[in-house]
């Protein structure tokens, strides 16, 4: 629906029909076996290479990860879309429209030949690359609902197109709100 109320160049469908995923025995999702379904939803669905294929899995992952992008082919990737009421008022789905951005812009940063982990921070600033380690700066992350200046300056740099940083900003601030308690 963020996608739907807030148009641009990235539109989303929503396939509704189940995937089947198999935590390990400590109930972890493995990331190698998330990304051979991905790359197997990919090559079912006889998808173009420029299609993102995202994954919502509501089991958490073996490294405890929000988001994770298939190295091998960035425009796959998953998303832990569960309920993160203990660290954000913001709903899981603004959580995962956030998530969907970072996995487009990660996967444009690789097209360029900018390896986008160089550009993550560590220490949460307020902003969309921000890792999260700890998973409490994802609430400042949402409230804020922030590109900092060093991340537009490498988006200028190789020409993240106007519309989609438009798309990504009315996205990011309307979840912005939901996860403030003034919203």
């Amino acid at each position: 629906d963020w996608f739907k109320r807030f148009p641009g160049p990235i539109n989303v469908k929503v396939e509704t029909s189940p995937v089947s995923t198999s935590p390990n025995h400590e109930g972890f999702l493995i990331w190698s076996d998330l990304f051979a379904i991905l790359g197997q939803l990919r090559a079912n669905g006889q998808l173009p290479p420029t299609t993102f294929v995202t994954l919502l899995t509501r089991t958490p992952n073996e490294q405890n990860w929000f988001a994770v992008p298939d190295p091998r082919e960035m425009r796959n990737g998953f998303v832990h879309f569960d309920d993160f009421k203990w660290i954000t008022s913001a709903p899981s789905s603004a959580i995962a429209a956030h998530y969907t951005l970072k996995g487009i812009f990660n996967a444009l940063l690789t097209d360029a030949q900018v390896p986008w982990q160089g550009i993550v921070h560590e220490d949460a600033r307020g902003c969309l690359f921000d890792f999260c380690g700890d998973k409490r700066e994802l609430d400042l992350k949402l409230r804020t609902a922030d590109i900092c200046a060093d991340c537009m300056q490498v988006f200028q740099s190789i020409g993240i197109p106007d519309s989609l940083m438009q798309q990504t900003t009315a996205i990011m601030e309307a979840t912005r709100k939901m996860a403030t308690n003034t919203g």
